[in-house]
């Protein structure tokens, strides 16, 4: 269940990453459709690095040392995502001066103290690790969803062309 619940947060946090990697770059008004691409492309990428380290972890000698670490990790993340989805939820009301306090005072400074979270829940899951694997497989997890949104502006020039 654990790993179900962060390839569920991995697959979510892409896709909010791949809108913000095309947040301002297409200087279009009618921009669903190339955010709709954007997010498609992020999710896409998130479900292959899902696949990569679920083929990763075939290979660890101590499940249980992984699952427990990947638990510390969940109880620091889920709370971020719950926040979130409360920002975000802020949305279905549709009225304007709150979407825009949602904005400012929820999703600006969540996008600013992302790469902290993501480095705390670590080092929590790393406190009480005890096998090598666990310790490298839990770094590398880190550095990869704090490299993910820098991954997808690679070659992503300002004004793409939709097809």
């Amino acid at each position: 269940m654990i790993q179900l619940k962060l390839a569920l947060l991995i697959l979510v946090d892409g896709g909010l990453a791949g809108f913000r990697s095309g947040a301002g770059r297409n200087p279009r008004i009618y921009l669903v459709p190339y955010y709709r691409e954007c997010i498609q492309r992020a999710i896409l990428l998130a479900g292959l690095l899902i696949l990569a380290f679920s083929a990763l972890s075939t290979g660890c000698p101590d499940w249980a040392d992984l699952l427990a670490a990947g638990a510390r990790m969940l109880s620091v993340l889920s709370k971020f995502a719950w926040v979130g989805l409360a920002a975000l939820s802020i949305y279905l009301w549709n009225i304007h001066e709150t979407t825009v306090l949602a904005t400012i005072l929820l999703l600006g400074p969540m996008t600013l103290i992302r790469p902290w979270v993501i480095a705390v829940s670590g080092a929590y899951a790393l406190y009480g690790a005890k096998h090598p694997f666990t310790i490298t497989f839990t770094v590398l997890a880190c550095l990869s969803m704090l490299a993910f949104e820098r991954l997808l502006e690679l070659g992503h020039p300002p004004w793409r062309r939709l097809p």
